[in-house]
């Protein structure tokens, strides 16, 4: 909660693994070198996370909030500005073989 993330060469945030039942709140990134927020689930399912009033901003490789599998999932209330090259406001993404959402 409340962090200030700037200027990294891979995700501000990243969840992985079996994270679950985590708030994702009110953090400000800007210039993140891929997803501002990501989840992934690398065999483990995510559950019940909440990705809200987060601001991202110019992620230059991917995308502002990124999700790869996961249960019970909510992004809300988030402000996600100009994405530089190849990513998305949000993407929700079966690549790199999640467990289903």
């Amino acid at each position: 909660m409340g962090c200030r993330i700037r200027n990294t060469y891979t995700d501000g945030i990243n969840l992985c693994a079996g994270i679950s039942h985590c708030v994702v709140v009110q953090n400000d990134l800007r210039n993140t070198g891929d997803d501002g927020i990501a989840m992934f689930n690398r065999g483990v399912l995510c559950v019940e996370n909440k990705i809200i009033h987060n601001t991202v901003k110019f992620p230059w490789l991917a995308n502002n909030i990124a999700l790869y599998g996961g249960k019970d999932i909510e992004v809300s209330h988030n402000l996600l500005v100009d994405m530089i090259c190849f990513g998305s406001g949000i993407n929700i993404s079966t690549n790199f073989k999640p467990q289903v959402f």
